[in-house]
């Protein structure tokens, strides 16, 4: 039962709501907004949900099998379609994943009579028209990936299943749903959760859609997408994208023929092709031979093209560049544990030193480094130091806090944990997740909305993963995200790809695996080191995937690089 009527009266409009992709970043996003439509919001993905509200219940399906999404649409009244895979990937994957699930969806519908979807398409089903053009609903599709093919294979399937069955859906074509857009391109395409939220609802409530497509975008100064043709949803998004166009235009402007600047899909133009299957025998070669004691953090700088990387025991920061072949080290008087590149200066970098936040200015004559203490880390107990980091694209930088007189276990004033150094708040490193044995694996996925982290220490072992608040800074909802069991190493650090996979390195088993978003083992590559210790992906396509390790094994070598046929993601911070 969903009318006008209904509504108006301030009663949930469906009695059971079934939210598939629930534990995605959209989903958990949406999740209590969407609480006021429904008596009961059924949650269904491939990943546990825990944490449920009172008007919440999960059940666990795996969208490409029939019978599992035949269960979980027993006894709903409507469906809001958010599952697959929300990034490019191999044909293969969003095959399953995405097509097939969706075909599983609407014949579920079709058994069990429900009788309204609605559907989370893409703007990436128009992704090649160039940014700038003004486009309708019925303006010719243009998919820029096998994701966007799989969304408008959807929104195709929708609209038969109307045509021969009744069924009717709302294909919301989202552009851009975050917390706040991200760069230039999402000033045009970025939808707030709660103007999204409002066309769900919209698409829920209103009589007679049949199969209607819309563009989901707030009241943004530039859009692309008309609202011609879609008048029977009375959609008024109340949010702008304007209110972030002072801190976004701070970025530095892309080339013209960028595709993040030239296609209304951005990069997903330019993803691809995936070698079919991966492939299964990758071999490392040496990328720059001097020897490193503990090399760690390797970082691509993307306005300068290069890879910086340190060594932690000899206070080292490390410069390669891929094109010209030029090796350059500086060497300070504390040992320096993470780097990244400052979005403004090139010859500027922040640092994580052993106890501290710190930046320091290049010279490209000289091999000594001058650092500026910008945070003092306060260890709680001796023995201490700053070890893993990250940096979100405000700014923020996470980092790790080890002991390195080896914890025990029920000692946990020995115990380190995981801070996060605040901008706004530039004096102080915030405690945020206690009780670390040896805090490693830190990455944060596609969207932001995701952060890993691992214990590295031989009683644990495991991977861990938290619901990220960008815009707030903030933790929650810790689970287990997977354990290396014997033979795979010990977690150490991370990477994330541009499909949202999680690269860890195995360390003392000469071995990186990838588990794919949900958790998933998907492959595990050997490397010539016992101790890899972190990844990153570089080069110009960001292509190559770049291994530092701890030199304790006989070779000689300080950097290693593999060609894993993925590529890794356009790094972005606030200024």
């Amino acid at each position: 039962m969903m009318t006008n009527e209904i509504a108006s009266v301030g009663k949930p409009p469906v009695n059971t709501l079934l939210l598939t992709g629930a534990a995605g970043g959209l989903g958990q996003a949406l999740r209590t907004r969407l609480a006021a439509l429904c008596h009961c919001l059924r949650l269904s993905d491939i990943m546990p949900i825990r944490s449920l509200a009172l008007n919440e219940e999960f059940r666990f399906a795996d969208l490409s099998q029939a019978d599992d999404v035949y269960s979980i649409c027993e006894g709903v009244d409507a469906i809001i379609h958010l599952g697959g895979i929300s990034l490019d990937a191999p044909f293969e994957d969003i095959l399953q994943a995405n097509i097939v699930g969706s075909y599983n969806i609407y014949e579920a519908a079709r058994q069990h009579n429900i009788q309204r979807v609605i559907f989370a398409s893409s703007n990436h089903v128009t992704g090649f028209y160039k940014q700038g053009e003004r486009i309708t609903i019925r303006s010719p599709k243009r998919p820029d990936s096998y994701y966007g093919i799989s969304k408008s294979f959807t929104e195709d399937l929708a609209s038969f299943y109307y045509d021969r069955y009744g069924i009717e859906t709302l294909s919301i074509r989202i552009g851009s749903s975050f917390p706040e857009p991200k760069d230039r391109r999402m000033l045009s395409t970025w939808c707030s959760y709660d103007d999204l939220a409002q066309l769900i609802k919209l698409g829920l409530i209103t009589p007679n859609i049949q199969h209607q497509i819309i563009y989901g975008v707030s009241d943004n100064p530039e859009t692309w997408w008309s609202s011609a043709h879609t008048e029977s949803i009375p959609f008024r998004p109340q949010d702008s994208s304007s209110t972030f166009s002072s801190l976004i235009e701070q970025q530095p402007s892309l080339a013209v023929e960028h595709p993040q600047r030239k296609y209304q899909g951005g990069n997903f133009t330019s993803l691809g092709p995936y070698p079919l299957p991966y492939p299964q025998s990758i071999e490392a070669k040496v990328t720059v031979k001097n020897k490193n004691i503990l090399g760690e953090s390797p970082f691509w700088a993307s306005l300068s093209g290069q890879l910086y990387w340190v060594d932690i025991e000899l206070g080292y920061l490390h410069s390669y560049h891929p094109v010209t072949k030029e090796h350059h080290f500086w060497q300070s008087e504390i040992k320096l544990t993470a780097v990244f590149e400052d979005r403004k200066e090139s010859n500027k970098v922040w640092l994580c030193t052993e106890n501290s936040i710190a930046t320091a200015q290049l010279d490209w004559g000289k091999h000594t480094l001058s650092v500026e203490t910008i945070a003092v880390f306060s260890a709680p107990t001796s023995g201490m130091r700053l070890n893993d980091a990250i940096m979100d694209a405000r700014g923020r930088i996470w980092v790790t806090a080890i002991s390195l007189t080896q914890p025990q276990v029920e000692d946990k004033a020995t115990l380190g944990g995981l801070y996060c150094w605040d901008p706004q708040n530039p004096q102080h490193l915030t405690l945020h997740v206690p009780y670390l044995r040896i805090g490693n694996g830190l990455a944060l996925n596609p969207e932001q909305n995701r952060l890993y982290l691992s214990d590295s220490h031989p009683s644990k072992c495991e991977i861990y993963t938290f619901d990220y608040d960008l815009t707030q800074g903030s933790l929650k909802n810790k689970r287990v995200f997977a354990t290396l069991k014997p033979g795979q190493g010990r977690p150490d650090g991370a990477a994330i790809d541009a499909l949202g996979g999680y690269w860890i390195c195995g360390i003392e088993a000469g071995v990186i695996h990838r588990f794919l978003p949900s958790g998933q083992l998907e492959r595990s590559i050997y490397l010539p080191t016992l101790n890899p210790t972190k990844a990153c992906f570089g080069g110009e396509h960001l292509n190559t995937l770049y291994i530092t390790h701890k030199g304790t094994d006989q070779n000689t070598a300080a950097l290693y690089e593999l060609c894993p046929g993925v590529q890794g993601l356009h790094w972005r911070k606030f200024n």
